[in-house]
């Protein structure tokens, strides 16, 4: 079944993957030609079992083709990205830091089941890369294997760009990676996201993180490499994080 007459004209945002716009009350996200249905109906089922736990996420109404691309309809989140606020009062920067590891935290300490399992996608992810060799993929695996599994969680993609601000409460949105596993593989890809676009907010971040949660600083940081490697399947080389991810991934030379 596919929607023809949908006109979309507001644009909220653009990611990777989908363009934002809002429709009559409510947010649309339509992702771009050659996108892995697969990838569309897993958010829209990733999103519908964070709703029971009241954590603050957008409810999903539906998945529909528009014009030949997939969309998810779903509650519309006003207010401003965590990052913007940032951006425009440098001085904040401390307040948002602690409120989006509260939230984190809280995030983590959930009980979801029928998500997928975070190593496991891990490895998936890093067998597909090319760029990387036989012999530092089974490296890599090795190490994966020796790293705990986890149960909680993990939004794994949890960063200032995918927080939004309105009147005062914050909420999360992107739950397109959505998995369940280590608290510590979770905050190790928000940290390694703040060090390649963020790097004043990286290890305050994750001190943050690791004071207010009792976990290890080196137990975050001994994910770096699998982390590393499974981000080059996500962008395109003129991001040039390929030359950039290279050394974390090589500490397992």
């Amino acid at each position: 079944f596919e929607v023809k007459f949908m006109k979309l004209v507001n644009l909220l945002g653009s990611g990777a993957q989908a363009d934002v716009y809002e429709h009559e009350g409510r947010a649309v996200k339509l992702f771009r030609d050659g996108c892995d249905k697969r990838d569309v109906f897993y958010e829209a089922y990733a999103n519908s079992l964070i709703e029971p736990t009241k954590l603050p996420a957008p409810e999903v109404f539906e998945t529909l083709c528009i014009d030949g691309k997939w969309a998810i309809v779903m509650e519309l989140v006003r207010g401003k990205r965590v990052n913007d606020l940032i951006q425009s009062d440098p001085k904040s920067l401390d307040y948002y830091i602690q409120q989006m590891v509260d939230l984190q935290i809280e995030t983590q300490a959930q009980e979801v089941s029928g998500l997928r399992n975070l190593k496991k996608r891990l490895e998936e992810k890093i067998m597909s890369v090319d760029i990387l060799d036989d012999e530092v993929k089974d490296k890599l695996r090795f190490k994966l294997q020796g790293l705990p599994d986890g149960e909680q969680l993990c939004h794994n993609d949890f960063h200032s760009l995918n927080i939004v601000m309105y009147e005062g409460s914050l909420y999360i949105v992107d739950w397109a990676d959505a998995a369940s596993g280590s608290p510590e593989a979770d905050v190790c890809r928000s940290y390694l996201v703040y060090s390649l676009y963020a790097s004043y907010m990286a290890d305050q971040y994750l001190d943050a993180y690791c004071r207010k949660s009792g976990v290890n600083r080196k137990d975050v940081l001994r994910w770096l490499p699998i982390i590393a490697a499974a981000r080059l399947t996500e962008r395109e080389s003129h991001f040039d994080e390929p030359r950039r991810l290279m050394p974390w991934i090589d500490e397992v030379r």
